[in-house]
């Protein structure tokens, strides 16, 4: 079966629910990764009047699978990251910056998927220390 690795924490999108579903359903195995493994609290964010972006409010919550510091990327046929707030403060984990880094080594990068564009593309910068990657498209599997 193709595993599928998250890379996800605190503030991650609400879409990360629907993802984890779908790749279900088209048989994938996905297994969600984050800095600690505990529930993860998804955040949405609302438009109210008079405001020019929106306010961010809690959502739900999903459970990680695993922690990053017990991730054998080897293991994984993809990478995810979705969106949300999360990708911003994930850069910035050096555990995570190695797993991102083994999917690049690894030429797996054509089965990656950032989907917060460019702060997901951050991470991936990180990773390979400059460039910049951008998201033409949401999500597309194998």
């Amino acid at each position: 079966m193709t595993q599928v690795l998250i890379l996800t924490g605190d503030g991650c999108s609400p879409d990360l629910d629907y993802a984890v579903f779908r790749m279900r359903e088209e048989g994938l195995a996905p297994v969600i990764a984050a800095p600690a493994k505990k529930a993860l609290y998804a955040v949405f964010h609302q438009q109210e009047g008079g405001w020019d972006n929106g306010i961010e409010r809690a959502w739900y919550s999903i459970s990680a699978d695993a922690a990053f510091d017990d991730v054998d990327p080897t293991q994984f046929d993809g990478l995810l990251i979705p969106g949300g707030r999360a990708p911003v403060y994930l850069r910035n984990s050096a555990r995570c910056i190695e797993l991102v880094r083994h999917f690049i080594d690894a030429k797996k990068s054509g089965r990656a998927r950032y989907i917060s564009g460019p702060v997901s593309s951050g991470i991936v910068a990180t990773a390979v220390g400059a460039e910049c990657l951008s998201c033409g498209e949401n999500m597309r599997w194998l």
